[in-house]
C-alpha cells in the first residue's frame, strides 16, 4: 500500500523541451524543495483586451526580444498564450540545475511589466489527489443506503429512478485509462479520448511522430504507467512510487465498464459516455495542459488536434490539483474553467488530500466548481487526509483504506479498477467520480437543466446537490465541509423536473 500523501504525478505543457528531457532525462534535476512547484522553462501570458495579440507574441518570440527568449508559443485562449522560454536562456549549461527555476521566475516578474501584458504566471504542476491499497458489488459500500451503510452515497435508490444515459458525457481528465481491463474491454461506456501531455518524457508513451512539432499530444488516453523513482521528480518527492492506475480507478466510479453483467464492480451510473483525457504522466505535467484537456472536454478549439467529436461534456471530473490558490493559476485553470461552464460543463474537483483548507488549492478554490471532500464508510469527513473549510460545496465517500468501520473484514476504501484487479484507493479523488455521475444521472431525468449553459446551469446544479446534501453536524463534520454528504437518490427528487 502506497503510503497516505500527494501523489506527486504531474501534468506536463511541454513546448519543445531541451534536447535533454526528451532523451529520458528527469527535467526535475535539482528542483528545490520548498516553494511553488513550477515546470521550469514554460509560462503563460494573458495579454491586456484591446491588445494586438499576434504582434506581441510575433515580438516576445523574436531574437531581439529583450526580457527573454521564447519560442513555440500555443494559444490557450482568444488573449492567452503558453510559451516555452529558450532552452539557452533557462538551461545554460553552466548552470545549476535549480537556476532553471529562479530564471524561470525571473522572466514572469519581467514579462509582467511589459505594456501589452495583463498577467503572466509560470506553468505551475499538479498533481491526481489519492492514496491507493488492494470483485464483487457487495464490497462497495459507498453506493448503499444510509440505512445499510452510514456511509453511503445512496446510489441504490437513485438507479430505481434512472440508470443514465449514453447521451451523457462525462470527461475524466487523468493519468489515461487501461482499455484492455476485463472491466472496460468491450465497454460500449468509454468512448474515444485524447492524450494532452506534451512533453514526450513525461508522456512515457514512445507515441511522439514528428520530433518537431510543438507539442507531443496524440489520440490515445491508455496509460502506460506514471511509476517514478526516488528523487526523479527532484526533492518535492523523496521516495519512488509504483505506477498508480488513477485515470482506470477514478473511471471505473464514474462509470466507465459494464455494470449490472454479473461480472466485476458496478459504476455509480450505468449508461453513460466516458471521455478519458490523459494529462497526468511520469512525474509530470503543467496547468496549461490541463486547460487545454478542460477546453477540448468543453468542445472549444485545441491546437494541434481536431474537436472533441462528441460534444461538449456534461461533466468534467478533475481528481487532481496542487497546491497553490486558484488565484495563481487564473490566466490558465481558471480561464479553461470558466470557458467550460460557458460550454454547458459542471466542473467537478477534489478537495485535495492535505488536511487544510482547501481554498489553498487547485482547481479545488477556483470559481465554477463543485468541490468535493470526502468521507469515509461512517458518513464523517475522512479527517486523516481530506481538505476542508468554506469552498467545499459537498462531501462524497473517499473512504479509509486504514479503517474497517462496517467490520466485513474489507478496507473501507473505494473498489474500482487498477492493472490487472480491482483494488481499494481512499482520497478525494474517489469522491469527485461520485459527485460527477451523480450529475450525470440528474441531468439523465431532467432535460431542461441539461439544456441550460453558463452560470444558470452552474448554480441550479449546485444548488440542488446542496440542497439534497445530508446535512452536515459536528460528529460528521468537525470541520467545515459543506452542504454535507451526498444523497445520489435525494438529488433526483429534489431535481425532479
Amino acid at each position: 500500500m502506497l503510503p497516505q500523501l500527494l501523489l506527486t504525478v504531474f501534468i506536463a505543457l511541454a513546448l519543445g523541451l531541451p534536447s535533454a528531457h526528451a532523451q529520458n532525462t528527469s527535467p526535475f534535476a535539482g528542483a528545490p524543495k520548498d516553494g511553488p512547484r513550477i515546470y521550469p522553462g514554460q509560462l503563460v501570458i494573458t495579454f491586456k483586451p484591446g491588445t494586438n495579440v499576434t504582434d506581441n507574441v510575433k515580438q516576445l518570440t523574436s531574437p531581439r526580444n529583450n526580457i527573454a527568449p521564447t519560442a513555440n508559443p500555443v494559444m490557450l485562449g482568444d488573449r492567452t498564450v503558453a510559451f516555452t522560454l529558450s532552452p539557452k536562456f533557462v538551461f545554460a549549461k553552466r548552470d545549476k540545475p535549480s537556476n532553471a527555476y529562479l530564471r524561470t521566475w525571473q522572466a514572469v516578474k519581467a514579462y509582467r511589466s511589459h505594456p501589452a501584458v495583463e498577467s503572466a504566471e509560470p506553468a505551475y504542476l499538479a498533481a491526481p489527489f489519492k492514496t491507493p491499497n488492494d470483485p464483487q458489488y457487495r464490497r462497495m459500500w459507498h453506493y448503499r443506503s444510509r440505512t445499510v451503510e452510514p456511509g453511503g452515497a445512496n446510489f441504490e435508490g437513485a438507479w430505481k429512478r434512472t440508470v443514465g444515459h449514453k447521451s451523457i458525457r462525462i470527461a475524466v481528465i487523468d493519468t489515461g485509462i487501461l482499455p484492455r481491463e476485463p472491466e472496460f474491454r468491450h465497454s460500449s461506456n468509454i468512448v474515444s479520448g485524447m492524450d494532452l501531455i506534451s512533453d514526450p518524457w513525461m508522456a512515457n508513451d514512445g507515441e511522439r511522430t514528428d520530433p518537431q512539432a510543438t507539442t507531443d499530444y496524440d489520440t490515445n488516453p491508455t496509460d502506460p504507467g506514471d511509476a517514478v523513482k526516488a528523487f526523479e521528480c527532484g526533492l518535492w518527492q523523496w521516495e519512488a512510487m509504483p505506477d498508480s492506475w488513477h485515470g482506470s480507478h477514478v473511471s471505473g466510479t464514474a462509470g466507465a465498464g459494464r455494470t449490472n453483467d454479473a461480472a466485476g464492480i458496478s459504476g455509480a451510473i450505468w449508461d453513460v459516455s466516458i471521455i478519458p483525457i490523459r494529462v497526468l504522466g511520469r512525474c509530470g505535467g503543467t496547468t496549461p495542459d490541463i486547460a487545454q484537456a478542460i477546453r477540448w472536454a468543453a468542445g472549444y478549439p485545441v491546437q494541434g488536434v481536431s474537436k472533441n467529436p462528441h460534444g461538449p461534456a456534461d461533466i468534467i471530473n478533475l481528481s487532481l490539483g496542487g497546491s497553490e490558490p486558484c488565484s495563481a493559476v487564473s490566466g490558465t485553470i481558471q480561464a479553461a474553467i470558466n470557458a467550460a461552464t460557458a460550454a454547458g460543463s459542471i466542473v467537478v474537483a477534489a478537495a485535495g488530500n492535505s488536511k487544510k483548507d482547501a481554498s489553498g488549492f487547485y482547481p479545488a478554490s477556483c470559481a465554477n466548481v463543485i468541490t468535493v471532500a470526502a468521507s469515509e464508510a461512517r458518513g464523517r469527513l475522512a479527517s486523516r487526509y481530506s481538505n476542508f473549510g468554506n469552498r467545499v460545496d459537498i462531501m462524497a465517500p473517499g473512504g479509509d483504506v486504514q479503517a474497517d468501520h462496517n467490520r466485513d473484514a474489507d478496507p473501507d476504501g473505494v473498489l474500482s479498477v487498477v492493472k490487472g484487479r480491482y483494488a481499494h484507493y481512499n482520497g478525494t479523488s474517489m469522491a469527485a467520480p461520485h459527485v460527477a455521475a451523480a450529475v450525470g444521472l440528474l441531468l439523465s431525468k431532467n432535460s431542461d437543466l441539461r439544456s441550460m449553459k453558463g452560470q444558470a446551469k452552474f448554480g441550479a446544479v449546485r444548488r440542488l446537490l446542496r440542497a439534497s446534501a445530508v446535512p452536515p453536524s459536528p460528529t460528521r463534520c468537525p470541520k467545515p465541509c459543506g452542504a454535507g454528504l451526498l444523497d445520489a437518490e435525494a438529488l433526483l427528487s429534489v431535481g425532479a423536473p
